[in-house]
């Protein structure tokens, strides 16, 4: 057999990666005007209007997400490894060029497909009294969001206070957030994201169980 006809053999049984945004400007902008409504609007739950055929463990909010914030200049940290990953790495790195790092502390975004491992917000990196906006963003999924009691969130964006539910957050999350403002200017940001919504927490606002 000629090498190229070996080469189109070999490169025929590697499977497609599957596609990113359909309109990549548009798309993106779309996606990040929500991501900025969220972040100014703490806890408010947004449907996103883009939904991309993220591959696991991603949910399509957090590859819509990724897509729209990631580039070749910001550093990735995923918390799932292997071949868990590895279509997931690939789909990411071929969409945006952002390039996959281990050392939590020098991450721009960090992606968390199950909370019940590796969620300590004091390990990322949260920024330099300089620069406090250099600090780490996490994507984290999530079952689901409601704007039932379960939080009560206050703070800038926030008229008096707002109720949110996240399911399924680790029981120690309302004190590393404690943690995390305490240190603010610094601390690092949260974007949740659910199959088809997203919510963010801003380390400007604050986070106390429902009464």
């Amino acid at each position: 057999m000629a090498a190229a006809e070996i080469t189109a053999s070999s490169s025929s049984t590697q499977p497609a990666l599957a596609p990113g945004l359909q309109d990549a400007v548009h798309d993106a902008q779309a996606v990040f005007s929500i991501l900025m409504q969220a972040m100014a609007r703490p806890g408010r739950i947004y449907d996103l209007p883009v939904l991309p055929e993220a591959p696991s463990p991603l949910l399509a909010s957090t590859g819509a997400a990724l897509l729209t914030l990631a580039d070749y200049d910001t550093n990735v940290w995923m918390d799932a490894e292997g071949e868990t990953s590895k279509s997931a790495r690939e789909w990411l790195s071929f969409h945006t060029g952002a390039p996959f790092v281990e050392d939590r502390a020098q991450v721009d975004f960090a992606v968390l497909t199950n909370v019940d491992t590796g969620f300590e917000l004091g390990s990322f990196s949260l920024g330099d009294p300089e620069y406090p906006d250099r600090s780490t963003t996490l994507i984290v999924q999530v079952e689901t969001l409601d704007d039932v009691a379960g939080w009560t969130l206050t703070g800038p964006g926030i008229e008096t206070d707002h109720s949110l539910c996240v399911l399924t957050m680790p029981e120690t999350f309302i004190d590393q957030w404690q943690h995390n403002r305490a240190v603010f200017p610094l601390g690092v940001d949260i974007i949740l994201c659910a199959p088809t919504s997203v919510a963010c927490l801003p380390r400007t606002v604050q986070i106390a169980e429902a009464a």
